[in-house]
């Protein structure tokens, strides 16, 4: 029995206009994930890391520890978050910026709690839609790149076999394992953890595929810990 791990990135920083690296505190997050690794007698015999700058820096600060080298890792862009700032866009311009966004919530007196309702709706419009014009790349287009590349792991897969990503493609592959529509996946998606661990079984003699353990995150509960737990 082979396994796959998907593991999220860090926090990204979601205060700076370069949104795609970690933050303090993701550096601290991506540290942590070599423990709960380490205690269950877990490496990667090969690895897969996405193209985004928050998936290199956290399989280095993860892998680091655990005298795996990071630069050996296979590079594809199909585990690449969606573009949530176009996304957003899509829904109004203001919203492309952190800058914008509290501007945009100002302007229409909301408040910080419903950030949750703004994307929802952004995502829904996207999902919707196949205009490329507003969006640099369409809801089909993420759907099928995030498939072929988890189509392209499973062809590799031989023991453990580590994937660096981001919640988006994580919360996909997990709607289609539970047999859910696509559209769902935000369902998951919101509920993941930075730096949580997804682990998927796979049958190498019959291709079944089961999984394990959904948004794994227990070295969080240990108290020096728990204020390190982030969702965005």
């Amino acid at each position: 029995m082979a396994a796959i791990y998907l593991i999220r990135h860090g926090q990204a920083n979601t205060k700076s206009a370069d949104y795609d690296m970690l933050s303090d505190l993701g550096k601290e997050q991506a540290k942590l994930i070599a423990q709960p690794l380490a205690d269950k007698c877990i490496s990667p015999d090969s690895l897969t890391i996405g193209g985004m700058k928050r998936h290199q820096q956290t399989a280095d600060l993860a892998l680091s520890s655990c005298q795996v080298d990071a630069d050996k890792a296979l590079k594809d862009i199909g585990w690449n978050e969606y573009d949530h700032q176009a996304i957003l866009a899509g829904l109004d311009e203001r919203l492309r910026t952190p800058e914008g966004i509290r501007q945009y919530f100002i302007e229409n007196n909301l408040q910080k709690h419903q950030f949750r309702t703004v994307f929802i709706e952004a995502m829904h419009k996207w999902m919707k839609s196949n205009n490329c014009e507003i969006y640099p790349e369409s809801w089909q287009e993420f759907s099928n790149r995030v498939e072929k590349a988890f189509d392209s792991v499973l062809d590799k897969v031989e023991q453990n076999h580590f994937v660096f990503t981001s919640g988006g493609p994580i919360s996909l592959v997990v709607a289609r394992l539970l047999g859910l529509d696509k559209e769902q996946f935000m369902t998951i998606n919101w509920n993941l953890v930075n730096a949580g661990i997804t682990k998927i079984l796979v049958n190498k003699q019959t291709g079944q595929l089961s999984l394990s353990c959904l948004n794994e995150h227990t070295i969080f509960d240990k108290e020096e810990h728990r204020n390190k737990l982030s969702y965005t």
